[in-house]
């Protein structure tokens, strides 16, 4: 009998900070010694003024986006078949907290890009930690 069994899945949310990439190094090595696969996720939304979304007449963000991801996606070492990389349209929040629906674990750096990075666990970690399916480590 063969087993199917799916690998669990890490998620790490990556933004192209310091920090999103130093989560994305404590994710590969604990996917190198448990065999579990790397989903790296990168998310993009379009910036809302006055409550609405801001129309853009290019797509700069999706391919900012696109770039962050391939570029983190560069530094992993991992075998091709363990990991994965995308880009999600959507709130980072919302994009973590729904992949983490079918993840074993979510990934994510103490402070990305936000305002007060400096001081404070970011708004997306700490909604992640309140919401995601599944455990959720902050990486210092």
């Amino acid at each position: 009998m063969t087993d199917t069994t799916k690998p669990e899945t890490v998620v790490v949310g990556i933004d192209g900070s310091p920090s999103s990439i130093e989560a994305l190094h404590w994710a590969e090595r604990y996917c190198a010694k448990s065999g579990a696969h790397l989903q790296l996720i990168t998310a993009w939304t379009w910036p809302v003024i006055n409550g609405m979304p801001a129309h853009i007449q290019n797509k700069s963000l999706q391919d900012e986006a696109t770039r962050v991801v391939e570029k983190a996606a560069a530094e992993v070492t991992l075998p091709a078949d363990q990991f994965t990389a995308e880009i999600r349209e959507g709130s980072p929040v919302d994009v973590l907290v729904d992949a983490s629906k079918s993840a074993s674990l979510v990934v994510l750096g103490s402070r990305g890009h936000g305002t007060l990075s400096q001081l404070l666990l970011g708004s997306v970690g700490s909604l992640c930690v309140h919401y995601a399916s599944s455990p959720v480590v902050i990486v210092r």
